[in-house]
């Protein structure tokens, strides 16, 4: 029977409610993540939506979020969105009249409809579909900047070591004197270490943040534990010079 009624039903129509049913969810998401200014809280209201949950050890992501509300961003970029539950974070822990840019590879057009919903008060959120390596998609990014710098800059993308190379090195410039840039996945899984079978996949970012590190001063970790199976989160106050 339920074939009959899928088959009987347009393909437009299903996708229709899709994006209505989601938009629904990011909407009530939104409205409970108001009910109070605490990155504790959010974190856990993310947690309880699976639709939205966040790829992220909760206590790292709480910690981060203190320190982005501490510095209050106006710009923000995030570099690979997967379910958008860091996103919704994010413009939580951002200005009211915050602009928070997401660009991912593939972005399914009930999450496109869907993300805006996570907005508040005057906030902007936009979604870009594309290759963050692409120097055009760059471009956009700096056009919907209007000439200003990003605050926060959040690299989780393609995790190989080129691959997040490249984001730093054509997304770093986008960043203002003592913004952010924050990395995922610096800790090394257990693949990489033990050749251990994990789910976790932190590719080339452990090594580049290495190299970061080396090279940049101003620079903290925010780590669960040091023998985790990946995850952990790099922050580089940016410096336009190391």
């Amino acid at each position: 029977m339920k074939d009959l009624i899928r088959n009987a039903v347009p393909e437009a129509a299903v996708l229709w409610y899709r994006q209505l049913r989601l938009s629904a969810q990011a909407r009530t998401l939104g409205v409970r993540m108001a009910e109070a200014n605490n990155p504790e809280h959010w974190a856990a209201l993310l947690e309880s939506f699976s639709a939205f949950r966040p790829l992220q050890r909760r206590r790292e992501l709480v910690r981060l979020l203190e320190l982005v509300q501490s510095k209050a961003p106006a710009r923000i970029c995030e570099i690979g969105a997967a379910s958008g539950g860091t996103l919704c974070a994010l413009a939580r822990a951002a200005r009211p009249d915050a602009t928070l840019v997401t660009l991912d590879l593939s972005l399914t057009p009930e999450r496109r409809a869907a993300f805006p919903r996570f907005a508040r008060d005057s906030q902007r959120i936009i979604c870009l579909e594309g290759n963050s390596h692409n120097p055009a998609v760059r471009d956009q990014v700096r056009s919907l900047l209007s000439g200003a710098l990003l605050d926060v800059l959040f690299i989780d993308g393609d995790h190989s070591y080129e691959g997040v190379r490249h984001d730093f090195a054509m997304y770093g410039p986008l960043v203002r004197e003592d913004g952010l840039v924050v990395f995922h996945d610096i800790v090394s899984d257990d693949g990489q270490r033990y050749g251990s079978p994990t789910h976790a996949h932190t590719g080339g970012v452990p090594r580049f943040w290495l190299e970061l590190k080396a090279r940049f001063r101003h620079t903290q970790e925010i780590i669960d534990h040091p023998d985790q199976d990946g995850y952990g989160l790099g922050v580089l106050s940016w410096r336009a010079c190391a």
